[in-house]
């Protein structure tokens, strides 16, 4: 039991380090659709959350590695500068 509120609490941890809580709930929340090349001003702000989570996920270890390689395969479930990736920043 304790060993799994540790692991919670690093979870935690980790998504305030990065500021990814509001960040995430207003970018998942929000009902636009971007062009292809995700070039507007709102995409630019998406992709610098997408790579703060992205490193988090790295900081996380491989099961939340996984899990963004899976969110990446589903464009209906992330925002499109979320599956482009993070190459341009």
């Amino acid at each position: 039991m304790l060993g799994k509120t540790k692991r919670y609490l690093e979870v935690t941890r980790v998504l305030l380090k990065y500021n990814l809580i509001p960040e995430l709930y207003r970018d998942l929340r929000t009902n636009y659709i971007s062009n292809p090349e995700c070039t507007c001003t709102y995409d630019l702000e998406n992709r610098q959350t997408a790579v703060k989570l992205r490193e988090a996920f790295e900081e996380l270890g491989p099961t939340f590695i996984k899990m963004g390689q899976t969110m990446s395969k589903r464009p209906d479930f992330v925002p499109q500068p979320y599956i482009i990736g993070n190459t341009e920043i």
